[in-house]
């Protein structure tokens, strides 16, 4: 079975039938390399013993691993009507002969965009879009040898310079402007905050869960109130030896009292009545005990 190299691959090593060993390249955002041997030692035990042999698989899982951002390259991006200019600024580097970026956008559509030098370390290019968002870059330096070096580094696109409202006009314009866009009206004295008729307001709030609580508790002492009846015998006492009335009955003025209290002792003292005897005892009696009452009264 035969292997044949992509044509954009680094073939690091090939065989003496220029078939590939291992081969590498860019793909997006990421690195992509190939093996075509064996690694369990089948084929290729005496090379993979040789420290060069295990050396050049260490730096080939090496080189496949993500890699941190570069915080050498700085890309910036200007949005225009349906294009945005990129410009990337790196450290200047010769024999350098091309500069190309692999940019993915939030939704993942890459793009390749191809770089030209405007003065030493500094390269402008075009993204075929002027979408707001972050992206990221893969820029790749192809040196004059065909290898390739690729680091890692992103950039924002903010809203075009015909959407800011705040430039080229005045304060007066643009409160006008948003007034315009909003239904609103611009105001040109404290006093015509409050001119116009207030609209009237209503708000409701549900009331049944309250409602059903408060019902419960009442229906809870209700309960407690007329089977306990020895709490409520106890609370009678205590307002009796508080001298108040008892529940359920009315509440006496002490002014009232005072008065009555007066009024007893300015009263004359009488003497309270014999108690009548009833006819029905009277007619009894016999005569003998008759004449001895009728003695008794004339005797007093």
């Amino acid at each position: 079975m035969g292997t044949t190299a992509k044509s954009r691959a680094d073939q690091v090593l090939v065989s003496d039938t220029q078939e590939p060993i291992l081969a590498a390249w860019q793909y997006g955002l990421g690195r992509t390399a190939v093996w075509t041997p064996d690694a369990s030692g089948q084929w290729t035990a005496a090379w993979l013993s040789q420290p060069e042999g295990a050396e050049i698989l260490r730096n080939a899982v090496s080189w496949i691993m993500k890699s941190p951002m570069d915080d050498s390259l700085k890309i910036t991006a200007a949005a225009e009507q349906s294009r945005t200019r990129l410009r990337l600024e790196m450290p200047y580097e010769e024999g350098i002969k091309q500069v190309t970026a692999s940019v993915v956008d939030g939704n993942g559509q890459e793009q390749e965009t191809v770089f030209s030098m405007v003065s030493p370390g500094v390269y402008e290019g075009w993204l075929d879009t002027a979408a707001e968002g972050a992206y990221v870059a893969a820029v790749g330096k192809e040196k004059e040898d065909g290898s390739w070096e690729y680091a890692n580094t992103g950039f924002f696109i903010s809203y075009g310079a015909e959407y800011d409202l705040t430039k080229g006009i005045g304060g007066t314009e643009l409160l006008r402007q948003a007034a315009q866009r909003t239904g609103g009206r611009v105001l040109t004295s404290g006093a015509e905050v409050f001119e116009g008729q207030i609209p009237r307001t209503m708000a409701e709030h549900d009331l049944q869960k309250i409602l059903l609580v408060l019902a419960m508790l009442l229906f809870l002492l209700d309960i407690a109130l007329h089977r306990f009846t020895l709490l409520t015998a106890r609370l009678e006492r205590a307002a009796a030896a508080l001298s108040l009335p008892k529940i359920g009955g009315k509440k006496g003025n002490p002014k009232n009292k005072a008065k009555a209290a007066e009024k007893a002792e300015k009263a004359p003292e009488t003497k309270p009545e014999p108690a009548k005897e009833p006819e029905e005892k009277k007619e009894g009696l016999s005569t003998s005990q008759k004449l001895a009452q009728a003695r008794k009264k004339r005797g007093k």
